[in-house]
């Protein structure tokens, strides 16, 4: 089984370095640019369903990128952007500065919930459930989705927590191939 998780095209805040979270932004005309540009490297992948986040950076990823009307396009809330609460809008600089009493003790799993937004725990419990029922149904297919649910995505499915996989850089319209074989470890690269 395959799984592709396509990361959205850049918004605005993007280019400003700014948080998102569940703060519905829309795509900036270099994200169009840019999934028009991605569209052609998406043609040369095998999935059998596209599911997509609600927000509209990523709804709007997916109907650009999308070639094939016979491929079914369904739009999933479980992929909708955690929600960073207070620090949507902020840099992590600001973020850091303001509530650097957070930073101080960072817990294990690499997760500092956001005040107002969604825990550690919300977030996993929303996700993983998703990623099961994906794993139970076997099929090929390409999720259009966000920085931090490609994070739990991975936790998810490898028991990695996201201090461990939060080091990686996940640039917007970058493609994460996940190989889930019926029996074995599960491989994951970015094409």
């Amino acid at each position: 089984m395959n799984i592709y998780v396509l990361r959205h095209g850049t918004t605005q805040w993007n280019l400003d370095h700014k948080i998102q979270g569940a703060t519905d932004i829309p795509l900036h005309p270099a994200g169009r640019e840019e999934a028009r540009q991605i569209r052609r490297k998406v043609q040369d992948l095998t999935f059998e369903i596209i599911l997509t986040s609600p927000m509209a950076r990523a709804l709007e990823t997916a109907q650009i990128i999308r070639q094939n009307d016979q491929i079914p396009l369904v739009v999933e809330s479980r992929l909708q952007e955690v929600s960073f609460g207070d620090w949507e809008g902020s840099t992590w600089e600001e973020v850091q500065q303001r509530y650097s009493f957070l930073m101080e003790n960072i817990p294990s799993n690499g997760y500092i919930d956001p005040p107002n937004g969604e825990s550690f725990e919300e977030a996993a419990k929303r996700i993983c459930p998703l990623v099961n029922s994906l794993l139970k149904e076997r099929k090929d297919c390409l999720l259009i989705t966000h920085k931090a649910v490609i994070r739990f995505l991975v936790y998810c499915i490898t028991k990695k927590t996201p201090a461990k996989t939060g080091g990686l850089d996940i640039p917007n319209l970058s493609i994460l191939h996940l190989c889930i074989p019926d029996d074995g470890p599960v491989t994951w690269r970015f094409i």
